[in-house]
């Protein structure tokens, strides 16, 4: 699974090539397979929430490589990959997020992201609803 920014999902920044691509975007890019728009923000409703992360677990089952972007790569992203990992492997969102910044040391989900991602996982019974933090 990739972390990126918008410049990861168009093919005219570099020459990776990804097999699934999920834009939480407000735009679809060139290399986008899958688009879930969220905004960056308190203002998501929770059906297009739990979309985009229902959608970034069926594609991390698949074979292939995933790229999850958003515009700076820092929040949407980074909730929806540590989401991911803390649903797929059953970690701790917080655990799972520390994965992800070992890679990149600026993702920092939104403080409402946060909180719905541990909703989420409390919901579909991961261990990290244990816990909220911001």
């Amino acid at each position: 699974m990739y972390l990126g920014n918008w410049r990861a999902a168009d093919p005219a920044y570099h020459d990776q090539t990804f097999d699934y691509v999920l834009s939480p975007t407000s735009r679809e890019y060139p290399l986008t397979t899958h688009h879930c728009p969220l905004n960056d923000g308190p203002d998501n409703n929770w059906k297009a929430f739990e979309k985009a992360i229902d959608t970034a677990r069926t594609l991390y089952q698949q074979d292939g490589s995933l790229l999850i972007h958003c515009t700076a790569g820092i929040s949407r992203s980074s909730t929806l990959i540590a989401a991911t990992l803390a649903a797929e492997e059953n970690r701790q969102f917080l655990n799972a997020l520390r994965i992800v910044q070992r890679s990149r040391p600026n993702a920092s989900p939104n403080p409402s992201l946060h909180e719905w991602a541990v909703i989420y996982l409390a919901a579909y019974g991961s261990t990290a609803g244990q816990e909220i933090h911001g």
